[in-house]
């Protein structure tokens, strides 16, 4: 394996050293690699994919989450001990303060954990620059995929993604003239024969992006990212992580906001969240022993918020089996009541009028 440099459809760049992955046993892998990264750079994003910013009860200032996740032959990879990725996350306005916090899942959710410097690439502590091989035998395809019962290939079992990459980059890369389709196991997959092929340096690296299909970039001989529109840094464990800070408004005080729904009849799941693009936050809501909603751990415990920010409270329920939503944009004061009104809606509908609002 090759140094490689992946980028994403949202604008982050991961150099991945050669020969970084080991397996459960700690030996290196041999063979093609699949890594997948997934990347919520928006309040949208961290809303839908239901990342809250918080730690330990309080609002965080989110630069960015990502998850990267590597696999071999079916098998879950890890970082070695001595490896480490190089990073970058855009940023429309960097913040001073920001931190590494790693996630772990736990009961579906990804809860951040205790918080970790940002560390520089080695690029920046010695002062050097990573040089990329020229690869000259890159490979070409022009597949891409579908698998049946995923919304996103990625989210496919690892033999599946393992078996299309296979399979698309075997014999120098497969070209195909026209559509088709074939079992793994119990799964069906679809590919599909672009117009334009897709190059790779690498054969390993398939999926780099958390919609469609990413590719490893060739030509690209060097890791430096401008470090004023960027936060740059080292990842020394896979998986999902977020790059924040402990919301810093001298504004923030206790607030007494009070939300309600109009008809509450037949609804259920109802979610309820507080979003503030200013401060990339998102904070999950929980109902009030009054029937109405807040946005803190509960009753006892007070809502930390700046005052005059601008903010979006989004509620989504079900109703006879159909998805309904609200979205009132406010504007955060020291005492406030916000009344939702439900209408009937779809998923896509919600995503593009919270991608209009946000």
């Amino acid at each position: 394996m090759r140094d490689t440099l992946l980028r994403t459809d949202g604008g982050c760049s991961v150099r991945v050293p050669a020969n970084c992955f080991v397996d459960a046993s700690g030996r290196s892998v041999k063979g093609p690699v699949t890594v997948h990264v997934q990347e919520a750079l928006t309040p949208t994003d961290l809303l839908l994919g239901g990342l809250a910013t918080v730690y330990n009860g309080k609002a965080l200032e989110s630069g960015g989450s990502f998850c990267i996740m590597a696999s071999s032959m079916g098998q879950v990879l890890q970082l070695a001990n001595d490896m480490a990725l190089d990073m970058a996350v855009p940023s429309r306005m960097k913040k001073a303060g920001m931190q590494f916090f790693p996630g772990e899942v736990e009961q579906g959710q990804v809860v951040w954990q205790q918080p970790e410097p940002l560390e520089a690439p080695v690029a920046q502590q010695e002062a050097k620059v990573f040089w990329l091989e020229d690869v000259s035998d890159s490979l070409t395809t022009n597949v891409t995929y579908r698998v049946e019962g995923f919304e996103k290939p990625m989210d496919a079992p690892i033999e599946v993604t393992d078996r299309v990459s296979e399979v698309a980059w075997a014999n120098g890369g497969l070209m195909l003239k026209r559509d088709s389709s074939f079992m793994v196991g119990d799964h069906h997959v679809h590919f599909y024969a672009n117009a334009t092929p897709t190059n790779t340096a690498v054969v390993p690296f398939w999926q780099v992006a958390t919609s469609g299909s990413g590719v490893a970039v060739i030509g690209t001989n060097t890791f430096q990212e401008d470090p004023a529109v960027n936060y740059v840094f080292r990842v020394k464990r896979l998986g999902w992580a977020n790059i924040d800070r402990l919301l810093n408004d001298k504004r923030t005080r206790t607030v007494d906001l009070r939300t309600t729904i109009a008809d509450t009849t037949g609804l259920q799941d109802v979610r309820i969240s507080l979003v503030m693009k200013s401060h990339n936050l998102y904070v999950p809501g929980y109902q009030r022993s009054d029937g109405g909603y807040g946005f803190s751990h509960g009753d006892f415990e007070p809502m930390q918020l700046p005052i005059g920010a601008n903010a979006l409270v989004v509620a989504t329920a079900q109703r006879n089996g159909k998805p309904y939503y609200a979205m009132q944009p406010m504007v955060i004061a020291p005492t406030a009541h916000v009344q939702l009104h439900l209408e009937p809606s779809t998923d896509a509908e919600m995503k593009a009028a919270l991608m209009a609002a946000l």
